[in-house]
């Protein structure tokens, strides 16, 4: 079924593109633990979560929303957060 959908791209593939990858993270001197990679057809890199800065106000509105969704949206600043309580310390950061 892959072949039918991918054609030739379906080589890419095959476990010996993804092999490496997978020995090089779970060996002992692999320095990260937790994060999540695309691998295929001899290319990798890594899939993150990015927080934003977003937009805070205390009495938000639908159109307070509507009026700042583009500041919401916006990519620039954006921070990877590690784990969940490093998410929650920046939405903290956002609030004080």
């Amino acid at each position: 079924m892959t072949e039918e959908l991918l054609g030739a791209l379906a080589d890419g593939l095959l476990p010996e593109f993804v092999t490496p990858i997978v020995a090089f993270l779970a060996h002992e001197d692999c320095p990260v633990s937790g994060e999540v990679y695309s691998v295929g057809g001899g290319h990798v890199s890594r899939v993150f979560l990015g927080v934003t800065p977003g937009y805070t106000n205390k009495e938000m509105t639908v159109e307070d929303i509507r009026e700042n969704f583009e500041t919401i949206r916006s990519e620039s600043g954006y921070e990877v957060p590690g784990n969940l309580n490093e998410e929650m310390m920046l939405t903290l950061k956002a609030l004080s």
